[in-house]
Order: structure tokens, then sequence, then C-alpha cells
């Protein structure tokens, strides 16, 4: 999975309370399998594919199958990285009851997983359009 690219998860991260759910906890790396899970049923029944590429088509030359592709990436990546924030040790140990032992970072002030989800999913989305050849034109299509 591409967020093991960027989250190590060999700590328990949690997504949700037993309360939240209704069952146990569920975990991060669950939760995001789940949404993504979904998401492709989604697409696939609503034919939402073809309302991406018709789009597609529409802004993007044909022959610049790295762009399209990218731009298709990135919203796909929307739902990977939409809960990534949770990573949060903050979060993990208010929100979820899991105190991790590096709970305590300076500088690390708030519980708040949306921001954080937010950053990590730019991040990774800038150096992934940096590694693209753009024109000028593109470029500003992009932004």
């Amino acid at each position: 999975m591409k967020l093991e690219q960027v989250i190590n998860f060999q700590y328990k991260l949690y997504a949700h309370t037993s309360e939240q759910t209704g069952k146990k906890k569920e975990l991060l790396q669950e939760h995001i399998e789940l949404c993504w899970k979904y998401y492709n049923i989604i697409l696939s029944e609503k034919k939402i594919s073809d309302i991406f590429e018709n789009i597609f088509v529409n802004f993007f030359d044909e022959s610049k199958s790295d762009v399209r592709d990218f731009v298709k990436e990135s919203l796909d990546d929307v739902i990977l990285f939409h809960d990534t924030g949770k990573i949060n040790p903050l979060f993990q140990d208010r929100n979820m009851g899991n105190y991790l032992k590096f709970s305590e970072i300076e500088g690390l002030k708030g519980a708040n997983h949306s921001f954080f989800s937010a950053f990590i999913y730019l991040d990774y989305e800038c150096s992934r359009l940096s590694q693209l050849k753009l024109s000028r034109a593109e470029r500003k299509k992009l932004q």
C-alpha cells in the first residue's frame, strides 16, 4: 500500500474508538483499507471513473498520460490520506486513549488530525508533482 511509504504502521494507531464504532477500536490501517474498498465500490457503481476521465480529456493533452495519471492518483490519494493525521501522538493519546511513549514531542501542541492529514497529503503530492516534467501551462493548470 502506498501509505506504507509515508507511515510506519509498527505501532498500533487507531482511527476510531469503540464508542464510535460500537465494536472494538478500529486500527487506522484497517479504517483506511475499508474506506479504499468502499471508494472503489462507489467509483464502479456510480461510474465516477467515467466522469473523471471526461474531465481529464477536457483539461489535459492525451499525449501527457503522466499528468493525467498524476491527477487521477491525486484524487484517489484524498481517500487514502484523509485520516493520516491521526498518527499525531497527541491525537492518539487524547482522542483514542492510546498513549505512545513518544507523545511528548516538543512543539506539538494540539491533538488535531485534519490539518496534519492535509499537510501529509500535500507534502506527498508536491513531491510527486516535482518529479513530473511539465510545461509552464501544464503546471498552471495543476495549481
